[in-house]
């Protein structure tokens, strides 16, 4: 059975098109479920779109939803990322613009339904910063993971960003370790596409690098193999790296997954699957993984729940300007009115924040 099939047919799965957080063997989305089909391509008909929460309570639009029936909303309390001058994958012409009507309008049907539950729904609106003070927070996986949690940084104002490779606040687009801090002092340590996983010192080198002691939250991403990268300028690239670091092989050396990620560390854990199409084929076996676990702390984000409504809106362009295309092998394009990645990033900080409510912070298993 293709992967398309089980997307189809897994409807009735309580995972499948879900773009927020589904704990260990709980339905709890940061106390909500999407249960999103798809978008219409055009404004005449816009698809019953419904939630459900842990008390099974349900709320439905009509069929046949016209543009003038969308929700009135304040767009302006959403953090969209406007890109700056080391965004990566941005996009603008006629095509975007389609997408980004869609995208506005969902977010205004979804926010209304939010308020249909009678509870103050943060999704997309915190204000200050996306994490409560003084945490700390890092975030691993690939390109993917990067983009996302980098459009995160750019919806909000920074106290510093720097580009740890360098040691510079002049940001490369492509860099694999950088540290930002929010104006309340919670800290994010965002480490990708990085020669370290493929050393088994990986925890040591880890926290020599970061130099922190306590975690309150990781986000985890797919981390490259050598079979996803085989014959690419990034297996050039890890090949050299790799060489330099002690027990480093990025040929033999598997790097560490969610579920390494689950054993070094006891604290909240929020994974994603990848937004382009093979995000599928990480996403079914994080799921089987995240599911029968008996911790309620871990949780995984659908990398691609909301392409089947808004559509694929992809570029490969990580420095000229895109237009925001159809395939499904590129990365999500972002512009002036937002993009894949600010849901994506939205959907994250609410599964993470859902965890770090209790405040108590954790050491990882370093060595």
């Amino acid at each position: 059975m293709s992967n398309m099939d089980r997307l189809s047919r897994g409807q009735l799965r309580n995972t499948i098109g879900t773009g927020r957080i589904i704990p260990a063997g709980l339905l709890v989305v940061s106390g909500y479920l999407i249960s999103l089909l798809f978008f219409c391509e055009n404004w005449n008909k816009i698809p019953t779109i419904g939630w459900s929460n842990n008390s099974e309570r349900s709320y439905k639009y009509p069929q046949n939803l016209s543009k003038n029936e969308v929700p009135s909303v304040d767009l302006s309390q959403f953090q969209v990322c406007r890109p700056n001058e080391w965004s990566s994958y941005v996009c603008q012409g006629p095509e975007y613009d389609k997408f980004a009507d869609k995208m506005e309008a969902l977010i205004a049907v979804l926010d209304q339904k939010d308020s249909a539950l009678g509870k103050p729904i943060l999704w997309g609106k915190r204000r200050i910063s996306p994490f409560p003070d003084n945490t700390t927070v890092l975030a691993v996986g690939n390109s993917h993971t990067r983009q996302i949690l980098q459009t995160l940084v750019c919806q909000y104002p920074v106290l510093q960003m720097v580009d740890m490779d360098s040691n510079s606040t002049e940001i490369t687009r492509r860099g694999s370790y950088y540290y930002a801090e929010f104006v309340n002092h919670a800290k994010l340590h965002l480490v990708t596409n990085h020669a370290i996983f493929y050393s088994r010192k990986w925890r040591k080198y880890l926290r020599q690098m970061t130099g922190i002691s306590t975690i309150d939250g990781i986000i985890v991403g797919q981390i490259n193999s050598m079979n996803d990268a085989y014959n690419t300028s990034f297996m050039s690239l890890m090949m050299e790296k790799t060489s330099k670091l002690e027990d480093a092989d990025f040929a033999s050396v598997d790097p560490p997954q969610l579920q390494e990620f689950t054993d070094f560390y006891d604290g909240p854990i929020v994974a994603h699957s990848l937004m382009c199409y093979w995000g599928y084929d990480n996403y079914y076996p994080m799921n089987d993984f995240v599911q029968p676990l008996d911790r309620t702390n871990v949780g995984l984000v659908n990398g691609r729940a909301y392409i089947g409504m808004l559509g694929e809106c992809s570029t490969n362009e990580w420095q000229k300007v895109g237009v925001c295309g159809t395939d499904s092998t590129a990365h999500r394009c972002i512009g002036e009115r937002g993009g894949h990645p600010d849901l994506l990033a939205w959907d994250i900080v609410e599964a993470l924040n859902d965890m770090m409510k209790l405040g108590i912070r954790y050491e990882p298993k370093w060595w």
